[in-house]
């Protein structure tokens, strides 16, 4: 691996670390389950829009979101779990601004890329252990 790609991995697992449980804390000053659960869902959601989305802007939520967690390798029966989930969201719950934020971090779109690679993955391991 060239040394460039192995700081930005570094970068990225940085972030994960020190952001580990900042989306649903930050959020409304609680951690209590369903505010984790929402902001769980929102992080799929809004990777999906941020990774897929970009290249498709026309595309479905729907379709990016199904699209990025077959770029993550979730497959069925997980996956239907999954979407089953994401589709139980009202529109009044909590918005988590996933460009927003790795603007915010200044991320490259890689760096971005994997951040989500990496919160989707647990967002997904967290809602299929619910």
């Amino acid at each position: 691996m060239k040394k460039t790609t192995l700081n930005k991995v570094g970068v990225a697992l940085s972030l994960f670390l020190a952001t580990q449980f900042s989306f649903a804390s930050t959020l409304s000053g609680k951690n209590d389950g369903s505010l984790r659960y929402l902001a769980q869902r929102d992080v799929i959601v809004g990777c999906g829009q941020y990774v897929v989305g970009y290249q498709n802007p026309s595309q479905s939520k729907q379709k990016n979101v199904s699209q990025y967690l077959n770029y993550l390798g979730i497959l069925s029966p997980n996956l239907n779990i999954i979407l089953n989930e994401l589709n139980k969201m009202d529109s009044k719950k909590i918005r988590v601004d996933i460009s927003e934020y790795i603007k915010t971090n200044n991320l490259s779109r890689e760096q971005g890329i994997t951040f989500c690679a990496l919160k989707s993955k647990q967002s997904v391991d967290d809602i299929l252990m619910q």
